[in-house]
């Protein structure tokens, strides 16, 4: 591979409202934690830490753009006090020097460690939080079932009979009732086109990982995740609809057109009762 030369003229500073949860990662914790393999928990004063499983276990891929995962939370907690809202998120909650090295550089049983707790101990923990949150930046291609840690937690938290609450990015309602009331296909497709075996991870050996745990603890393996969590989806999509009509400040024909849209969503995908509300 050759040099690439790119000049600073062609360059340009990534603004903070672009940041991915990835770059507070990489620049923030990271930068404060890489030297002496610290939790970024141990950086912070004991005020801010809230107690064991304490708050929301939050779901997200890293991907996601930082600031509007931060409005969403903030959005979800509304009419709370924030400073006595505790959310556990792995970049500040797990020894990310360790998770970020590649498996070259972990000793075995480090390895080893990391594999039995993701097959063992993950979805008891949890399980143990007094809510958990999945964050999706879009309602129709959601990044978090693109990534197999995300999968395997959402499993986990279904699993348990503690199914996680769905926090969408800012705007995404508005959005999701434009389709609605334009082409609700779109809705259903996206509900059945999942397909979470090809979702990815950072880690090879953590995706081999989780490949193994879904053919060991899942009868019929992959195909009946899939069904598990279309279904969920289909759920926190149908509660979603009922939100927007009950939320809604439309008034006369318009409201009734989405009352309307609302109602032969949830009688398509056989929630009649939820229809008739």
């Amino acid at each position: 591979f050759g040099r690439v030369d790119i000049a600073r003229k062609d360059a340009r500073d990534k603004t903070r409202e672009e940041w991915t949860i990835e770059d507070v990662c990489e620049y923030i914790v990271l930068d404060q934690t890489r030297e002496n393999g610290d939790f970024f928990l141990d950086l912070l004063d004991a005020s801010e830490v809230g107690a064991r499983f304490q708050g929301a276990f939050v779901s997200q891929a890293r991907k996601s753009e930082f600031a509007p995962f931060v409005a969403s939370l903030v959005e979800y907690y509304n009419g709370r006090n924030l400073a006595k809202q505790f959310i556990w998120l792995d970049i500040f909650c797990a020894n990310q020097p360790k998770l970020t090295s590649s498996d070259d550089e972990l000793p075995q049983d480090v390895r080893e460690a990391r594999e039995y707790l993701l097959k063992n101990g993950l979805h008891d923990a949890i399980a143990a939080f007094d809510d958990r949150l999945i964050y999706f930046n879009t309602w129709d291609e959601p990044y978090p079932l693109q990534r197999a840690w995300c999968v395997w937690e959402i499993f986990g938290s279904a699993k348990s009979g503690r199914p996680m609450d769905l926090v969408f990015r800012p705007g995404e309602q508005a959005r999701f009732i434009e389709v609605l009331l334009t082409d609700s296909s779109k809705i259903s497709n996206a509900v059945m086109n999942i397909r979470l075996e090809k979702a990815e991870c950072f880690s090879p050996d953590d995706k081999r990982a989780i490949d193994e745990a879904v053919a060991d603890e899942i009868k019929g393996g992959y195909h009946a995740l899939n069904v598990r969590i279309s279904g969920l989806l289909n759920t926190w999509l149908m509660n979603f609809a009922r939100q927007a009509a009950a939320q809604s400040k439309w008034v006369d024909r318009s409201l009734a057109k989405l009352k309307f849209e609302v109602g032969r969503f949830m009688e398509t995908h056989n929630d009649l009762d939820g229809a008739l509300a």
